[in-house]
């Protein structure tokens, strides 16, 4: 069972559902009434828990992929007004006691959970946390959570956190129901934004314990664009593979031995088949997938580790029979060693349990070393291995082994193996690719008959050792999870397309590579806590498969793990959930730029415009009009050149002891930022480099924002650069004016010298009708220039000729912002109010 986060929302509506304490006439709506002359009738509140409607089911997608603030959250959770989640809740012992202790929620559950549990309070309720009705001799009813029951008194909490004891004595009827005394209403009190919010804040709720093993993972869960992410279902315990069906439905193994099915996106209540294996440590039911010609042929083959007589791997075959296997259909096609005598630090460690049919039709299965090592080197046992069966459990007479061993072993396909966890079937070349665990680099292996990788008598990384298979990729010990390949005919992008996709438990990403090119590796997603197995569907959805534990020892939370299924929309228009602001600033201080490569941002929401300072590197990556156009469009991949890596503003700071206060990009030197004030008309944020030299503040209102340099060293002199896309995409009709004149200008013609006061240039797009302004707050004599680069973005700098730089004095600011028209004299009045608000600042 797991912890339901239950907070206290809606208290009035919830008082029309739930009384807590009225008379039994009161109650005809929820179940018989009492009489004068008779005992009670069992009142059942219990109903069917309703679906999420698609409001709620917004917020979750919000909640998924949006940054929270925990401070705003944790105002939130403590509002006496709105939220009072208080009321029944603790927090290192301060709070009420109806609803679950949530001191260590956040390192229990990750944030597809937290986000259920708000969203769905009675989807997965505790078993000490139902509600209860209990109805009095004397005719009263009260309903709330039961959380003691000595000396024959019951102590009961309500809806408003008040404390009940009543006698056992004095009890006529007590029904509990599955409903959770939460209703679901959230999205009606609570904004996106709100919701998120207050979602970091129980992330942030978890024990002094140093995380490990990908633990850690808090925040949004990030995709490319066009992709979107939804929650399958919640509540897996220690899940550890998983399978698609053609029609749809999904297998899941549960180490514990139970095979769980998904059919039409809701987890059944009765296993496909519960096991009675031996679950310890990395044990249990391992691995599943199914014949190449299923249902026609329907038959689920599972790997599991059975204590029956000893530990040992078990390969079986299960015939379906809908939703569930054929009473006694298991054939046993295979079985491995006892684990007793191989040894290892941790026998019961490293034990892979992949399962796939390779285009030949054949089985192949990926088995650990159990931690002892040499056993991946022998051919007298199957630990360390890939092995290769017939569907019904016989021996290809192509393995390549067959005249060095005997009887089972003849099996083993490949060997030299640490811990071959998960691996793919490339469908076009029928190539395997093998995610091998740990030692001092995690491998991705291409697959190959009678291949020796050299575990452990060869480190993992690269090899040129004579008779041993270095790896395709490989990267710094972590630990590599799930893979499978995006079809070629898949309606993803291009970019994806017969790539393969892998995961990492301790990272929290998803990485795309290309087979012909394994060195370009991309990341897919990020954010995502301990995925263990991914698989795309018939379909083309991706699932990924989060455990949330590590191993099953004395600290094993069970019910932690989730399913979410990740889809490509295309330009599909998702729904914009944050309210748009109608005046005034809001500041999110832990976001992420997810078009600039999801770098550290902060994020800055504005009446018409969206800002993102990009952290490292202290300067603007992105500035999204309300239609969605990013008329930055910075992105940090190497060589991009005006495409992308050029992008930001404002680059002041260029090759002078270091390049800074521009987004990060293998040319920018990292920058130190500090949020100095924040309230809903202003947020002020500092930036300094690493030597201390060079300084500057961020001011951003409702209508712009604004860069200040405030620190300079001696004999060096700073420009402020525009580079950009108008209207989000460079076209050579997009057009430039300024303060002295009027007309629009194209982008093939140049500007040079000086604008004269009040300094101030405007770029457009004839599509638009808005206008990007830049407005140097002081009107001097320096040289100002604009020109196009490569037709792939324009550059303008203030206080800039050629490659010179001209500003030389501090404090001096340069103003960016959106103006929602395009007419000269529109902008030119935006200009004049920005300089007289400045002035009365100052």
């Amino acid at each position: 069972m797991r912890v339901i986060v239950d907070c206290r929302f809606l208290a009035g509506l919830l008082a029309t559902i739930f009384l807590a304490e009225t008379s039994v006439a009161q109650l005809a709506v929820a179940g018989p009434q009492a009489t004068s002359d008779g005992p009670v009738a069992a009142i059942d509140l219990d109903a069917s828990i309703p679906a999420p409607t698609a409001k709620q089911l917004e917020y979750a997608q919000f909640a998924l992929t949006h940054t929270g603030d925990a401070d705003r959250g944790r105002k939130l959770y403590l509002d006496a007004k709105l939220t009072k989640c208080a009321i029944c809740h603790k927090i290192e012992q301060h709070g009420g006691e109806a609803g679950p202790d949530l001191t260590i929620i956040g390192g229990k559950f990750d944030r597809p959970h937290l986000i259920e549990s708000l969203i769905e309070p009675s989807r997965q309720i505790v078993e000490d946390f139902r509600t209860s009705t209990i109805v009095t001799r004397d005719g009263r009813v009260r309903t709330g959570v039961v959380r003691q029951q000595l000396e024959g008194n019951f102590t009961l909490f309500d809806v408003a956190g008040k404390k009940h004891v009543i006698a056992q004595a004095d009890i006529e009827e007590r029904n509990v129901n599955s409903l959770s005394l939460m209703p679901q209403g959230l999205s009606d009190v609570l904004t996106p934004q709100q919701f998120t919010d207050l979602i970091a804040y129980l992330e942030t709720l978890r024990s002094n314990e140093r995380p490990k093993n990908g633990a850690g993972i808090v925040g949004p869960i990030s995709l490319p664009p066009g992709f979107e992410i939804q929650t399958v279902t919640t509540g897996l315990t220690g899940c550890t593979a998983l399978e698609t069906l053609p029609d749809g439905r999904i297998l899941l193994c549960e180490q514990t031995g139970t095979l769980r099915v998904i059919k039409q996106g809701r987890l059944l209540e009765d296993p496909f088949v519960t096991l009675d294996v031996d679950n310890n440590w990395e044990r249990g039911l391992i691995g599943v997938t199914i014949h190449p010609d299923f249902p026609e042929t329907p038959y689920v083959y599972l790997c599991y580790v059975s204590g029956d007589p000893y530990p040992h791997h078990r390969i079986s075959r299960f015939t379906a029979d809908g939703d569930i296997a054929v009473p006694g259909s298991e054939k046993i096609l295979l079985r491995g060693d006892d684990q007793r005598t191989l040894g290892g630090k941790v026998p019961a460690g490293h034990q892979g349990g992949a399962l796939h049919f390779g285009n030949d039709g054949t089985l192949y299965i990926g088995i650990g070393e159990q931690t002892a090592g040499m056993p991946s080197q022998s051919l007298g046992t199957f630990q360390g291995k890939i092995l290769r069966i017939a569907d019904d459990g016989t021996i290809p007479a192509d393995n390549p082994f067959l005249d060095e061993t005997t009887g089972k072993y003849r099996a083993i396909w490949a060997r030299g193996l640490r811990n071959p966890f998960t691996f793919a079937v490339h469908k076009p070349s029928g190539d395997l690719f093998i995610n091998d665990v740990g030692g001092k680099f995690e491998e991705i292996n291409r697959g190959v008959a009678g291949a020796n990788y050299g575990w452990p008598v060869v480190e993992h990384g690269p090899t040129e050792q004579e008779g041993y298979h270095g790896p395709e990729h490989w990267y710094p010990q972590a630990s590599i999870a799930g893979g499978d390949f995006v079809a070629a005919n898949s309606d993803w992008p291009d970019s994806f397309r017969n790539h393969y996709l892998f995961a990492d438990f301790n990272h929290g990403w998803i990485k795309s590579m290309d087979p012909n090119h394994p060195s370009d590796v991309e990341t897919f997603a990020g954010g995502l806590r301990r995925p263990v197995d991914l698989r795309i569907a018939p379909d083309g959805s991706l699932y990924v498969l989060l455990r949330n534990a590590w191993v099953i020892d004395g600290k094993f939370q069970g019910s932690t793990g989730s399913l979410m299924r990740i889809s490509y929309t295309g330009n599909k228009a998702v729904s914009e959930l944050q309210p748009k602001l109608e005046s005034g600033v809001r500041l999110t201080e832990n976001a992420v730029d997810e078009s600039a490569g999801n770098l550290p941002a902060y994020k800055i929401e504005t009446p018409n415009a969206v800002y993102y300072l990009e952290k490292s590197g202290a300067g603007l990556s992105s500035l999204i009009d309300r239609d969605g156009n990013d008329w930055l469009g910075f992105h940090p991949q190497s060589k991009s050149g005006a495409a992308g890596e050029y992008r930001g503003f404002p680059n002041a700071v260029h090759r002078q002891s270091g390049s800074y206060f521009h987004p990060k990009n293998d040319g920018t030197d990292p920058a130190r930022t500090n949020v100095e004030y924040a309230d809903d008309d202003r947020v002020v944020i500092s930036a300094q480099s690493e030597s201390g030299h060079w300084a500057c503040r961020y001011e951003f209102f409702s209508t712009h924002c604004t860069f200040t340099m405030t620190r300079m060293p001696a004999g060096y002199k700073y420009w402020a650069l525009y580079e950009g896309t108008p209207g989000g995409q460079f076209d050579n009709s997009d057009w430039w004016m300024t303060s002295q004149s009027p007309q629009r200008h194209p982008m093939h013609e140049n500007h040079e010298g000086d604008i004269a006061g009040p300094e101030w240039i405007a770029f457009g797009d004839q599509n638009r009708n808005r206008s990007l302004m830049l407005l140097h707050h002081e009107d001097d004599a320096h040289p100002d220039r604009f020109y196009q680069m490569q037709e792939k973005m324009t550059v303008f700098g203030f206080g800039r000729k050629g490659i010179d730089k001209f500003l030389d004095s501090v404090p001096q600011s340069i103003s960016i912002g959106l103006v929602e028209s395009t007419d000269h004299a529109a902008v030119n009045s935006a200009a004049a109010t920005i300089l007289a608000d400045s002035r009365g600042r100052d």
